[in-house]
């Protein structure tokens, strides 16, 4: 199963260098067999610029969290606390495998589209 993930530009250049390995989320997918995650550069790129294979998903309090992937997370610690404000549940997808590719127009490769707020599920490979 693959997942689309709007993320933003900042992180999507972070992801694609190597040099994030682990994306921050809220909440995550419910199926477990996700496997491939593909990058959806939110505003103002609004493209599909490649993709990822998920290693693993760490699920903890935000603080846990933190401190088993902040190396690599991409984010500063205020940041990070400010989007897990409130929260009591963190998850950490660890980034396996990435492939940049080129950018794809969604409105154009899958039919309704409409950006994310989180993720999409898809049928099928792009």
């Amino acid at each position: 199963m693959n997942i689309l993930m709007s993320i933003k530009p900042c992180f999507c250049n972070l992801i694609l260098d190597g040099q994030k390995r682990y994306e921050y989320r809220k909440r995550v997918f419910s199926r477990p067999d996700v496997y491939r995650v593909y990058i959806y550069a939110s505003k103002p790129i609004c493209k599909i610029i490649g993709y990822f294979t998920v290693k693993r998903i760490i699920n903890d309090t935000p603080s846990m969290v933190w401190n088993m992937t902040h190396e690599h997370g991409g984010i500063a610690m205020k940041k990070y606390q400010e989007y897990f404000k409130g929260h009591t549940k963190a998850y950490a997808i660890e980034i396996d495998k990435v492939v940049k590719i080129a950018p794809i127009d969604p409105k154009q490769a899958l039919q309704g589209f409409t950006a994310p707020q989180n993720f999409m599920y898809l049928d099928e490979d792009l």
